[in-house]
């Protein structure tokens, strides 16, 4: 589903091709985000955000507030320090072709919780596949994704839709051009 109109879709364009980082700069922007995130938690009955990396992290802390909820995060394979208490994924080819895998602290979701994953951008959906994989092993339940910018393809978008892909904005390659030298 799509949550974006046409003025805000240029603005959140505009804004992210300046620099990965600078939507969460840009108040106005980011509060405008992080709302129609939130509209889509609160129809999901989420009862915990879970962020990818630290580029989801800008956003899924924010929803977690709105919401009163908690948030974790998913971190790239390898990060956690301490390995004892840390469940990984598979490993999966990433947007820059490049082999990696994600890991998150065992105690991070609980039995049957209602999970959102929230990320900035899905290219191949390899990245969120991992991390669905995680919170399933730990027998959470992922009801719902929430992401800025889609590039998926019919076959990944058709995946996720049984998590109730959510994403402000589709990616076009004219779009994807204005972003060359950010990946």
């Amino acid at each position: 589903m799509i949550m974006e109109d046409k003025e805000f879709r240029k603005e959140l364009l505009d804004q992210f091709s300046e620099n990965y980082y600078s939507v969460p700069s840009n108040h106005e922007i980011f509060q405008e985000v992080i709302k129609r995130m939130v509209e889509s938690a609160k129809q999901l009955g989420v009862t915990k955000v879970v962020s990818i990396q630290t580029r989801g992290s800008y956003y899924g802390l924010a929803i977690a507030m709105a919401l009163k909820i908690s948030s974790v995060s998913i971190f790239q394979g390898g990060d956690i320090r301490k390995r004892d208490n840390i469940i990984e994924s598979s490993g999966y080819i990433d947007y820059n072709g490049k082999e990696k895998y994600l890991e998150m602290f065992k105690s991070s979701i609980n039995e049957e919780e209602k999970v959102m994953i929230v990320d900035d951008w899905f290219e191949s959906g390899n990245t969120g596949k991992a991390a669905i994989e995680l919170i399933e092993k730990l027998k959470g339940k992922v009801v719902g994704v929430s992401i800025l910018f889609n590039e998926l393809g019919d076959e990944e978008n058709k995946y996720f839709e049984k998590y109730n892909l959510k994403y402000l904005t589709k990616i076009t390659i004219e779009d994807k051009a204005k972003f060359k030298g950010f990946e």
